[in-house]
């Protein structure tokens, strides 16, 4: 059958993904870009510790990130847009509070809010809360 040449080459969606800050490129071709965020999540609270038949208790657990989406004409896009990737909240040492998650944000233009921190309990202990996930950004964008 051989090789048959396209006069104009096909188009299809395409998706750039970020785990980690960086800039966007906004392609010349692009007619719409479908933007979705995570914010990062929190760190859980850490917990009481205490001796053996004494009362314990956990932390409270961190809040999850935002997901947020949005659709935006190519001319409401830059031609380049600064990406901020959310870092996890860290886990709370024993008694002390988790740290909130960090916002994830396309430009101007969209936020993904982080979540809010777990409570720590309010005695003195040895446990620690578990850190959040981070944070990403997907752009979608097709002619």
């Amino acid at each position: 059958m051989g090789v048959r040449p396209y006069l104009i080459p096909p188009r299809t969606a395409n998706l750039q993904s970020f785990t980690a800050s960086g800039t966007f490129v906004k392609p010349p071709w692009a007619k719409m870009h479908y933007v979705v965020t995570g914010g990062a999540g929190a760190g859980a609270g850490g917990g009481f510790g205490a001796a053996a038949g004494s009362n314990r208790a956990g932390g409270g657990g961190g809040g999850g990130g935002a997901w947020v989406t949005g659709l935006y004409e190519t001319a409401n896009v830059g031609a380049t847009e600064t990406v901020t990737i959310g870092a996890g909240g860290l886990g709370g040492a024993a008694a002390t509070d988790g740290a909130a998650g960090g916002n994830t944000t396309f430009g101007s233009l969209q936020t993904g809010y982080g979540g809010g921190l777990g409570n720590g309990d309010s005695a003195s202990g040895t446990g620690n809360g578990g850190g959040g996930g981070g944070g990403w950004l997907q752009v979608a964008f097709n002619a």
